[in-house]
This record gives structure tokens, sequence and C-alpha cells, in this order.
């Protein structure tokens, strides 16, 4: 997983680099699951546009998942987690996601923080914007 503090921790730059710990409540630093449900595989992958280093809190970020060729997806989940949390409460999820392309992604009705495909079709890439939680929500995990 990558970590990805935000612009608050530039003064810090040792702070959280490849530490996977629970949050303190202060780095605000995102992990960007990668890969399939089984170990070892590669083929899908989640990118921030730009792959910023850091992260303003409230700003939005287009938010790819890509499957690497020949590979594709029907479906998908796409959901941003407070650290630590499993997303059994509306508390649990961090910043919102924005749907850029009706035709490829919508809100999954019983989860209405998550995205997911809109038709089950082969894709090979699906964009949504994400806004970042505001300062002090502590570190979170795109997957």
């Amino acid at each position: 997983m990558e970590q990805w503090p935000t612009a608050q921790d530039a003064q810090m730059p040792e702070l959280v680099k490849n530490k996977t710990a629970k949050s303190d409540g202060y780095c605000n630093r995102i992990l960007r699951a990668q890969g399939t449900r089984r170990e070892g595989y590669n083929e899908f992958r989640l990118r921030v546009e730009g792959d910023p280093e850091y992260y303003q809190p409230g700003s939005t970020y287009r938010v790819t998942l890509y499957a690497s060729s020949p590979s594709y997806f029907r479906g998908f989940t796409l959901i941003a987690l407070k650290e630590g949390k499993d997303g059994d409460k509306d508390e649990d999820y961090a910043g919102n996601f924005q749907i850029i392309d009706e035709e490829d992604t919508q809100f999954m009705t019983n989860c209405p923080p998550a995205v997911t495909e809109s038709t089950p079709r082969r894709r090979t890439r699906i964009q949504v914007f994400w806004t970042a939680p505001p300062t002090g929500s502590g570190c979170v995990i795109l997957k």
C-alpha cells in the first residue's frame, strides 16, 4: 500500500513514510489498496491524478481504477474509509465521491458513500472525483 500524508506533514518528512500503524489523529495520510482479493496479483490499480505525495483536506481529486491489460472488470466497489474502520457506521467513511460518468458509475443503493458500476459490462478503467475530508479526520484508506 502507498501512504499519502497531508500537506501539513511536509514539515515532518519522516512522520509516516512507511508506517502502517493506526492513526494518531494527526497525519491524515491516505493508504491506497492495490490489487485483487487474491494475494500476489496486481491486475488492478487505484490512482489519484498526479500521484501527489500530499493532499489538502477539502480538496477534490480525480481517482481512477485501472485494469492492466489483458485484465478487465465487470463490477467493482470503491470506498474511502477512515483507517481502522469497517464501514459499519456513517462516521467510518472519509471524504465524498462524485460521479463523473453515470453510464459507468453510480452510488450504491445500500451503501450511499460507496461507488459501484452502473451496469455490469467489461471495463478497463473508471473515474470518479473524491473530496478529501476536513483536517483532523485521521488517515484514509481508498479501496
